[in-house]
């Protein structure tokens, strides 16, 4: 993982587009997925609508916070916990309890965007 990480983040900083790629496929089968339900969660709407570019950073956010925890531990050699199982169980229900919110701050950003 230590290598994969550090070249993943290299090949970004020097454009290759390995890392385009990746987070392509992650943006359409993790975030925006995950965003379609936490818009239905929060209410906001059905399923099948065009998912705005606010609501996909809500969906990133997650991602970010525990993607961070690698460049944390592999990039910057900084000290996490060695099980990393209940940081990330913490992260993910932290983020639930106020995803609902952020999605509806994200239809609200959407509508004043609009005007």
């Amino acid at each position: 993982m230590q290598v994969g990480i550090r070249i993943f983040v290299f090949a970004g900083l020097k454009g290759v587009g390995i890392t385009q790629r990746y987070l392509g496929l992650i943006q359409e089968r993790v975030i925006e997925p995950l965003a379609h339900e936490l818009r239905v969660a929060g209410g906001n709407g059905n399923d099948d609508t065009v998912l705005s570019a606010n609501e996909l950073e809500v969906a990133w956010g997650l991602h970010g916070e525990i993607f961070y925890l690698a460049i944390r531990r592999w990039v910057y050699d900084m000290e996490t916990p060695a099980d990393l199982s209940p940081v990330i169980k913490t992260a993910v229900l932290q983020f639930l309890k106020g995803a609902a919110s952020g999605m509806n701050s994200a239809s609200t950003w959407n509508v004043i965007a609009q005007q």
